[in-house]
């Protein structure tokens, strides 16, 4: 026997003609300016509680910076004694440690940028230094796309079926750019 699934009723208002439609559309397009604007107020509310508390926490930050830099030069200083000659990387000060940790090395310097990064590389396989430029491999959609029925036999991959989506988009009125005078 089959198993049966249920489900959910739905309490959705169904337009029940064109009138209805037109106004459930211009409905929408209400319920999402209302939304921009909630947003809109929400991100100004963020930005000034943001500005204030990074007022607030400027000294305490400066002071952080201050008494960090100052316990690094003492520290420097005693660091024999504090590390019992160098058989440990931190000393206890019984509120708290400081420690020495090894950073590892890392390339500065390497654009984000495409352009600047392709520039950067043009420049090390100029100098002879292809070995620091990675080649990279990657699936090609497009191509998969065009070629469809190639794809048979390969786990793991597969096209999807076009489809279509449902949009509702209200018509949004707009303030004029003239001023009246």
């Amino acid at each position: 026997m089959a198993k049966r699934t249920k489900t959910k009723a739905s309490n959705v208002v169904v337009p029940q003609s064109r009138d209805d439609a037109t106004r459930a559309v211009a409905r929408v397009g209400v319920l999402q300016r209302e939304l921009e604007l909630i947003e809109t107020d929400m991100n100004d509310q963020l930005g000034r509680i943001k500005e204030r508390a990074e007022l607030l926490a400027a000294p305490a930050k400066a002071e952080i910076d201050d008494l960090k830099t100052g316990l690094r030069v003492w520290s420097d200083a005693n660091r024999d004694a504090l590390t019992e000659g160098g058989k440990r990387k931190h000393a206890d000060l019984g509120t708290g440690l400081v420690r020495w940790v090894q950073t590892r090395a890392a390339v500065r310097g390497v654009p984000r940028e495409a352009e600047k990064l392709a520039a950067t590389i043009k420049t090390l396989i100029a100098a002879g230094l292809q070995r620091f430029v990675r080649t990279k491999h990657e699936v090609d959609r497009e191509a998969i796309l065009r070629e469809p029925e190639a794809l048979k036999g390969v786990a793991g991959l597969s096209v999807a079926a076009e489809g279509e989506d449902f949009v509702v988009e209200p018509y949004a009125e707009t303030l004029s750019k003239e001023v009246a005078a």
